[in-house]
């Protein structure tokens, strides 16, 4: 109880009940919502990650191979 002296009691009606319990009910469902949010974003930041380092590899690789054919001409070109 309150220590204002004041009591809240007769205020607590069916009607203020119901609605303060609707309201209860809102906040859990944006909760819940809020944690579903989340986990996707999680999740797709996973798939993000995944996919950009496959990306990375992958110009990698392909850096390297233009690198050997630069290597590659620049000795033939120096063997003339």
């Amino acid at each position: 109880m309150a220590t204002t002296g004041y009591d809240v009691s007769r205020f607590q009606t069916p009607a203020i009940n119901s609605v303060a319990g609707q309201a209860m009910s809102q906040i859990n469902s944006i909760r819940g919502i809020s944690a579903e949010n989340t986990a996707k974003s999680a999740e797709m930041a996973a798939e993000n990650r995944n996919w950009q380092q496959a990306q990375n590899q992958l110009a990698m690789e392909f850096n390297a191979r233009e690198a050997a054919k630069n290597r590659s001409w620049q000795e033939y070109m120096s063997n003339l």
